[in-house]
């Protein structure tokens, strides 16, 4: 079999049934789905991590949803969901490292891994909305329920690098609140709400004042929010390269650069799905996660 020539994929278009029976020693890389020769090791690894994660989000949550209810229950499904993404995607790129030109292994690791940092943008903004409840409402410009209801109007689109663009910008925006509230809170110099304080549409509870100042002052929550920001960071720069990565096309600088991708897409995703693992809200929140206290059950 002759060799077919790079010049094939230099458009940025492949045809399929050309290239259906390449192999690497057959046909020039170029003329694969990717722009180098796909490694095993490290997809292999993201592959093996994700499973485990997704085993340990699991058990999590069979000894936290007591007392996470259905907050808790809403962030497991996030982050399994995007986790399972991930697996399939990974699955994918091992599949591709087998078969660089066979289509399937090409098509899941870009739909899957393009999808899943969503769900972990969703568990994450859960998990701010819950913080502020700690801290007390009113040092927040937004209602607690809306840091995961306005992130889910955009979770659709995120297959596309304009979805995945508005992604980039919402969660501009919600690091901004966030360092807003954070700015607020220590300003107010109150960080709980007393316990004759009255917010519309909710009981006042008489321990509610107690509870929050126990869990803020926690190793546990603070840890936790350390974790919160370190995941949100590596969901906004992941999302920022593959924006960029993508603007470029499929013959651009970057997608060339194996190295870059490995870095700023698997690492920084196995760094948020651990690192919420670790610290997780369930254990470093308690109650705070299910709403129950200061008449918020049922609001996420």
């Amino acid at each position: 079999m002759s060799t077919i020539s790079p010049l094939n994929a230099t458009n940025g278009f492949i045809n399929s049934s050309e290239l259906v029976s390449c192999t690497i020693s057959t046909c020039p890389i170029l003329t694969s789905y990717y722009n180098y020769r796909v490694s095993l090791a490290p997809n292999a690894l993201f592959l093996a991590l994700f499973s485990l994660s997704f085993l340990i989000y699991f058990l999590i949550f069979l000894f936290t949803w007591r007392h996470t209810r259905l907050t808790g229950m809403y962030f497991f499904l996030a982050m399994e969901v995007g986790i399972i993404f991930e697996v399939l995607g990974y699955a994918g790129r091992v599949i591709s490292w087998k078969n660089q030109w066979g289509q399937n292994g090409f098509i899941m690791q870009i739909v899957c891994l393009a999808i899943a940092p969503a769900f972990f943008s969703a568990g994450i903004y859960l998990c701010l909305g819950r913080v502020v409840v700690v801290y007390s409402k009113k040092n927040s410009r937004l209602p607690p329920g809306w840091y995961t209801r306005i992130e889910s109007l955009t979770t659709g689109d995120n297959v596309t690098i304009a979805g995945l663009a508005t992604q980039v910008f919402t969660m501009f925006v919600f690091m901004s609140l966030c360092l807003d509230f954070g700015l607020r809170v220590r300003w107010s110099g109150s960080k709980t709400l007393p316990t004759t304080t009255s917010i519309p549409g909710t009981k006042t509870s008489p321990s509610k004042a107690i509870w929050s100042t126990k869990v803020e002052k926690s190793w546990l929550f603070k840890s936790f929010l350390v974790a919160l920001a370190i995941a949100t960071i590596c969901v906004f720069w992941r999302s920022v390269f593959r924006v960029v990565e993508l603007n470029t096309g499929w013959l651009g600088p970057l997608t060339f650069k194996q190295n870059l991708f490995v870095g700023f897409e698997g690492v920084l995703m196995i760094i948020t799905a651990f690192v919420l693992a670790i610290f997780h809200p369930g254990f470093c929140m308690g109650e705070a996660m299910s709403g129950r206290l200061g008449g918020e059950e049922g609001h996420i």
